[in-house]
Parts: C-alpha cells; structure tokens; sequence
C-alpha cells in the first residue's frame, strides 16, 4: 500500500481509499501504508514547530522538514498539520491560519482507509480552531470563520463558517479589492491603475487586470 500510496501523492488526484487489514484494529492501519518512524517523528516535528517564533521559520521549516508545499508569505500560528502525510498539504501565497487550526490528510472507518489531498489557495484566512478535512480545496481570497469544521471544497472569495461549514455570503466588493490589490502588487503597473480606479467608483471591472 506504501506505493499506492506515493503514486497518489505524485498523481493529479485529491482522494485515495484503501480498504481495510482486517487482521489490524482500525487506528493501526496506517502501518501498512506508512513506515513506523515517519509518523512519530512528524508529531515530534510539529510539536517543536510550535517553539518557532517567526512565521517565516515556520513556512521554511514545514517545506523541509514535513514536505508542505507552501507559498510566499504565509502566516502561522500553532497549527496542527496531519502527522501522518502532511506532504498532501499545499498552501497559496499570502493565507494565515489561526490558532490550533487542524488540517487534516487522513481518515480511517471501519471498512476503509481514506487519504486526502488538501490544497489552500492563496489569500485564504483560515479562522482559530477550525478543522480542515482531508480532500478538500478552499479557493483564493476566501474567508473560513472560527470554530468552522470544512468538510467540502469551497470556492473563491466566499465566507464560510459552522460545523459543518456552510456559505454565509460573498465576500464584499472591498474585500475583492482589497485582495486584487495584493495580488498585483508586483504586475507592471496594475496595481497603480487599480489604485486611480479605486478612487474613481466603487464598482470597477477587474477583468482586464487577470490577463
């Protein structure tokens, strides 16, 4: 299961199930498909995460040492990535996370072992204490409220919220604005001409700033 498991990771796919050993208890199955020191040394790993101060030893710390993809300016608190295959988790530039916040790439049931990819897109505030499922994506600027439990994917510049999480709205025409001006900060000059149409109206056509 171990090479099923490593194509998975290499293949375009977000979920993998892999049925049960039977002849194990349901919490030991990941013994099948994951060496034994991986896991113990991963939550060694990210319980010493949790002493960095600065986010940016943080970001470069995961990208080594549990094999996150991560982008440029990312923000943490104490967050708890899944100890048994964080290198599933894929994270855009410029997203933060609040405290305790739990992403999670595994899950395991009475008849299957389910692996899920869980990729973030950039600028997405993901609030304190969430829990993140296995298999889901978040589109770009979108807003997870606190104490949220994510169980589907969720597309851009949405607010989501609850246990489970369901849609509360669009994010607002500032918001949008805001994130788009990020977003161009370094494209030749757009930014600049985003800025004199903020001035002018409030409603702007961003289109022909994505090309």
């Amino acid at each position: 299961m171990r090479k099923e498991l490593k194509d998975f990771l290499r293949s375009e796919d977000m979920i993998l199930y892999l049925p049960r050993d039977y002849n194990k208890d349901i919490i030991s199955q990941w013994t099948n498909c994951r060496s034994l020191l991986r896991p113990p040394l991963n939550w060694f790993l990210i319980k010493f995460a949790k002493l960095i101060p600065i986010t940016s030893w943080i970001c470069s710390y995961y990208r080594f040492f549990l094999r996150m993809k991560i982008g440029k300016l990312v923000g943490f608190a104490q967050i708890n990535p899944d100890h048994l295959l964080p290198e599933a988790i894929e994270i855009g530039d410029y997203s933060a996370f609040g405290w305790k916040v739990s992403i999670f790439t595994h899950e395991f049931t009475q008849h299957r072992m389910r692996f899920g990819k869980v990729k973030i897109g950039k600028n997405v505030l993901v609030g304190a204490f969430s829990i993140i499922r296995s298999g889901v994506s978040i589109g770009h600027n979108s807003i997870i409220a606190p104490y949220s439990f994510v169980i589907g994917d969720i597309p851009a510049n949405e607010i989501w919220g609850g246990n489970p999480a369901i849609k509360i709205r669009d994010k607002s025409p500032l918001h949008k604005h805001i994130d788009l001006k990020r977003n161009l900060s370094n494209t030749n000059g757009a930014s600049l001409k985003v800025n004199r149409e903020l001035k002018k109206s409030k409603v702007i056509n961003f289109d022909k700033y994505l090309d």
